[in-house]
């Protein structure tokens, strides 16, 4: 059995208001840690959707399962800018947009 996990992680150098449990690991980024451990690994997909509508910053949804299939999809204003799917070819989008969401030069 290999590892299985999904998080929530926000490009922003101030803190995430009105969404408790962030913490900045990582200069520039806010992550979220959860109270207690998430079952449905999907919440986690949902929540992202969420916290993109009522913020002005990328927020990156990470999910990875059984070691073996890998996803994250970027969102801002609830939509999906971003994403990538090992899985699924079709799954990717706008991958080269990735840096400037991030304020890196393309």
């Amino acid at each position: 059995m290999g590892t299985t996990f999904s998080s929530i992680h926000v490009y922003s150098s101030n803190a995430v208001s009105g969404f408790p449990n962030f913490h900045s690991f990582s200069e520039g980024w806010q992550t979220y840690m959860p109270n207690e451990e998430q079952e449905d690994l999907f919440a986690f997909q949902k929540l992202a959707k969420k916290i993109s509508r009522n913020i002005d910053a990328p927020v990156l949804w990470f999910y990875i399962f059984d070691s073996e299939s890998l996803r994250f999809e970027f969102y801002k204003n609830g939509k999906k800018v971003a994403a990538y799917s090992q899985m699924d070819s079709n799954g990717s989008k706008n991958l080269y947009g990735i840096p400037s969401l991030i304020r890196y030069e393309s």
